[in-house]
């Protein structure tokens, strides 16, 4: 619960700044983490919200860390899948592996 609510703290603080580079890669770079943090304590529906707002930050910066978006796709289709959404969940994963098919995705 502690690392939900530092990542939660830490996304609040940069709410109060203008969207930059690196203000966007630090907020994907949270909500990316905090989607993992949700996996892991089996909190489905805020994984997958984490998941889709770290891959809306990733989308905003013209250079994107193309591991952790492929991640945060990750995530989100594991989210997808613990909910029941198969068919989502498939695209998802596949997105990730696209996006990144050399990198080895874990959890």
């Amino acid at each position: 619960q502690l690392a939900l609510d530092s990542y939660a703290f830490g996304s609040q603080l940069l709410e109060e700044l203008p969207i930059s580079p690196p203000v966007a890669r630090l907020a994907a770079d949270l909500a990316n983490n905090a989607s993992a943090a949700y996996i892991d304590v089996e909190d489905y529906p805020s994984a997958e919200q984490s998941a889709l707002s770290a891959i809306s930050y990733f989308d905003q910066l013209t250079d994107p860390a193309l591991p952790k978006k492929a991640k945060a796709f990750y995530r989100r289709g594991v989210a997808l899948h613990r909910l029941g959404r198969l068919q989502e969940s498939v695209t998802d994963l596949t997105c990730a592996l696209r996006t990144c098919p050399e990198d080895e995705i874990r959890n």
